[in-house]
């Protein structure tokens, strides 16, 4: 008997190793190639959802910023027109400009002024 143990005594050939050990590595890389095909279709439809996103927002972002112009105009316009309106309120509490209002815009006269209505007889 031979001093060997069993098991390597009868170990078979070379050509079998190899056809062992070449079925043992296929399925191990057909799960990596078959969990790699996955992670690219995923990220593939990931990179598709977001751009079609980004495709349908476009219109909406163009309108908004439509808006938004429209807004700043008006805001501008407004912004002017109470400057004006502050400018007149403080006017008409000034002294001096109220009795050049009165005399614009009323009947009003200065103190040494008198109306003269000329009739005809």
């Amino acid at each position: 008997m031979s001093a060997l143990p069993k098991s390597i005594a009868q170990a078979p050939p070379a050509a079998s190793l190899r056809q062992i050990h070449s079925s043992k590595g296929r399925p191990q890389q057909k799960t990596q190639a078959l969990e790699a095909v996955f992670i690219l279709g995923l990220n593939s439809l990931l990179a598709g959802v977001g751009i079609y996103t980004l495709w349908n927002l476009v219109p909406h972002q163009l309108a908004q910023h439509q808006k938004l112009q429209a807004l700043q105009s008006e805001t501008a316009q407004t912004t002017r027109r109470v400057e004006q309106l502050k400018g007149d309120y403080q006017r008409s509490f000034s002294v001096h400009e109220q009795k050049r209002i009165a005399r614009d815009q009323g009947y009003l006269t200065g103190e040494k002024k008198l109306k003269v209505n000329w009739q005809k007889p």
